[in-house]
């Protein structure tokens, strides 16, 4: 094996890090990676990197990596998981701990309230209440919630 071929492996497994990490974070539309961008410019994340670049790399890093911790079993919403492994990814790249964990908090809490909210307009529209909600859901009536 000469240099060359480990130059072109470490490529490779650049290459398809990158597409991974692109593709975790695309799963986010970009209007929410914008929201993230913004909440990191109110937390004043900026000032824990050298550039913009840096920091829109981070918070790409940063939603591939909660995103990927989704699939830890957990609560409804992903609680514990998102916020334990966001908050340790900016800590580990270098931000604050106090920071990185009230930063994780708002954007976990920017994902989940706008569907929750909706959610709950839904049913209160459809003269619903909670509980008829979830006892037809545990008799596995789900797609006739009345």
């Amino acid at each position: 094996p000469s240099f060359i071929s480990y130059f072109l492996v470490l490529l490779l497994v650049f290459c398809l890090s990158l597409l991974l990490f692109l593709k975790c974070g695309g799963t986010y539309p970009p209007v929410l990676l914008f929201t993230f961008l913004l909440i990191s410019l109110g937390f004043d994340l900026d000032i824990y990197f050298e550039s913009t670049f840096e920091l829109i790399s981070v918070i790409i890093v940063f939603s591939s990596i909660v995103n990927l911790a989704g699939i830890i079993p957990s609560t409804a919403g992903s609680w514990g998981p998102f916020d334990f492994f966001g908050s340790l990814t900016l800590i580990t790249l270098g931000v604050n701990n106090e920071v990185a964990v009230a930063y994780s908090l708002l954007v976990h809490i920017a994902l989940w309230l706008p569907p929750t909210l909706i959610g709950f307009v839904i049913i209160i529209l459809d003269h619903k209440t909670i509980i008829q909600v979830l006892k037809n859901f545990k008799q596995k009536k789900v797609s006739d919630v009345k």
